[in-house]
């Protein structure tokens, strides 16, 4: 499997997009992560003691010059702004928060935001069906740009709403990363779903089983998910491969 283990690893480190997440892991009780990198054609898990930037400084995905989808982790910022594409499924969650927010204004702004965040993924669904083209989807999301940055700086400049006001900076902070899918908007995703989903079939193991006890089982779980998972991004009989190997 180690072989197997290696091809995948490569073949990650190709994708022109990379979607990216982690979850909590255990080893011999101590917490620890596990890492996702996946791309249309493969996944591929890493199980590590470190939820920081080092993992990212480690791994063969280091030097990427192509496209990484993430949320706004900070361990995240190792990668220049221009090849990193923030997830909006996790923006739109913090502009749901602040529509919800006790204070009126920053309520409206936030249902604003919203608004932006359905209106983005309703014109991206618009053109993956080719309702539209690529130029009106464009023309649009620029305009849904103007939008977002005006209603953040609004809530920013809140005198009364601390902690949004400190969301709102934050997020701006981001803004260029939130809008990388404008270079290629027909390949590169809005979110990172894609990591999200791989992702929960670890968190599936998890919840059935005591994790891991050793580094031969962080080994062995790492080989074994992504071993799974790939076989059958390509269409392949998991069970029949995994029997070849051990046969």
């Amino acid at each position: 499997m180690q072989k197997m283990y290696e091809q995948i690893e490569q073949e990650i480190s190709r994708s022109k997009v990379l979607p990216i997440d982690e979850t909590s892991h255990y080893n011999k009780g101590k917490l620890a992560w596990c890492w996702m990198f996946a791309s249309n054609t493969a996944s591929f898990i890493k199980l590590t003691e470190s939820r920081g930037m080092k993992v990212l400084q480690n791994s063969k995905f280091c030097n990427r010059n192509s496209l990484v989808v993430t949320d706004r982790y900070a361990a995240y910022n190792y990668f220049a702004d221009k090849n990193r594409q923030i997830c909006w499924a996790h923006l739109s969650r913090d502009f749901e928060r602040l529509a919800h927010s006790w204070n009126i204004e920053v309520k409206v702004l936030g249902c604003y935001l919203r608004n932006v965040a359905t209106e983005l993924f309703a014109l991206k669904k618009a053109l993956l069906t080719s309702e539209i083209d690529v130029l009106r989807f464009a023309r649009r999301a620029r305009k849904l740009r103007k939008r977002t940055r005006y209603y953040l700086k609004k809530i920013f400049h809140l005198p009364e709403a601390i902690g949004a006001s400190r969301v709102a900076k934050n997020i701006l902070k981001s803004e260029r990363m939130m809008w990388n899918f404008l270079d290629d908007s027909e390949n590169i995703p809005l979110t990172n779903n894609h990591a999200e989903q791989q992702i929960r079939h670890y968190v599936v193991y998890r919840k059935n089983s005591y994790f891991t006890q050793s580094q031969r089982g962080n080994t062995f779980l790492e080989r074994i998910i992504s071993l799974y998972l790939t076989w059958k991004q390509k269409g392949l009989n998991p069970f029949q491969n995994l029997l070849s190997i051990v046969s």
